[in-house]
């Protein structure tokens, strides 16, 4: 489990805020004045188990992570733990690489009024591991432009 807070307020922040709940429309993510942004992740069952515990609220927003270059593809990771295949359907699966459970559209039907969080992975491998050889380069050629759109298009369904 990972736990991040954000405490650092704008100068022009309002002083009526009431407290640190997310706008999931606002495109500031930033606690009211004196309060915390508590974000929580990674994976499902530790956000699950933290807030089943009955001592605290749901977090203002959940991690979770993303494999850029599977996000069409049903193989694993599926769909890139997008959890929506190309055509805009959910899918159940969860993704593990061994941290617990992936899947940001389960994160987003779970805890709605959190903000997700997404690291995304566009490495192109790790060590001897390769998984996209040239992958930045073609990112930056066009041949990864569904994957953008794909994304693009489920963050602003998401909102």
């Amino acid at each position: 489990m990972s736990i991040c807070a954000c405490t650092q307020y704008p100068a022009l922040h309002s002083s009526d805020a009431a407290s640190s709940r997310v706008d999931a429309r606002s495109t500031t993510l930033l606690p009211a004045e004196h309060k915390v942004l508590l974000i929580l992740g990674q994976d499902l069952n530790s956000v699950k188990d933290y807030v089943d515990s009955g001592y605290f609220p749901a977090p203002a927003g959940i991690t979770t992570y993303l494999s850029f270059y599977r996000l069409n593809r049903a193989s694993f990771p599926a769909y890139g733990a997008l959890g929506v295949d190309p055509e805009g359907r959910a899918s159940t699966a969860s993704v593990d690489w061994g941290a617990g459970p992936l899947n940001a559209y389960q994160s987003v039907l779970r805890y709605p009024h959190s903000a997700l969080v997404i690291g995304l992975n566009i490495a192109e491998g790790s060590g001897d591991n390769i998984w996209a050889a040239g992958g930045l380069a073609d990112i930056g050629v066009g041949a990864y432009d569904e994957n953008i759109r794909l994304l693009a298009d489920v963050s602003t369904y998401w909102l």
